[in-house]
């Protein structure tokens, strides 16, 4: 005699099976997506780390002289981002004052030049400076605010 019943392992009729087989690989899409997605998240805290490390190194390497260190903060955003220029603000309590450029000698020159800045309250400068913390990127800049 032969038993013709469903095994628990065993889907009893086509239909089943073929929903049982959607539903599989919706939940093997579903991981992979999260998997990509904390892979990326790993990768970018790694990046960050590692941009850590440079400029630890590079302020041991240049006890007394923030220039170094400054240009060390703003190398590594700019290969990141795969940026053609940028800089660096540094704070005095009411006036930001440009303390690194890189890009062509134009935009440094610029840079440089345009002396102490008072953003608006509105500007992502001003947002730190009224009290905001963290870090943005608002159309391509990124601003680091340290509380």
């Amino acid at each position: 005699m032969i038993d013709r019943r469903a095994r628990p392992n065993e889907v009893a009729n086509e239909p089943d099976a073929r929903q049982h087989i959607g539903r599989s690989q919706q939940i093997i899409a579903d991981l992979r997506r999260e998997l990509e997605q904390r892979t990326a998240e790993r990768d970018e805290s790694e990046a960050q780390k590692a941009a850590l490390a440079e400029v630890l190194q590079v302020i041991n390497a240049s006890p007394g002289d923030l220039a170094p260190v400054f240009e060390a903060m703003l190398d590594r955003p700019i290969r990141l981002c795969e940026a053609t220029h940028g800089h660096l603000f540094t704070y005095d309590g009411d006036r930001f004052h440009t303390s690194a450029a890189r890009g062509d000698q134009r935009y440094i020159e610029w840079a440089q030049q345009a002396g102490p800045v008072r953003p608006p309250p509105i500007a992502p400068l001003g947002r730190i400076k009224h009290g905001e913390r963290g870090a943005r990127s608002v159309c391509g800049v990124i601003c680091f605010a340290l509380t």
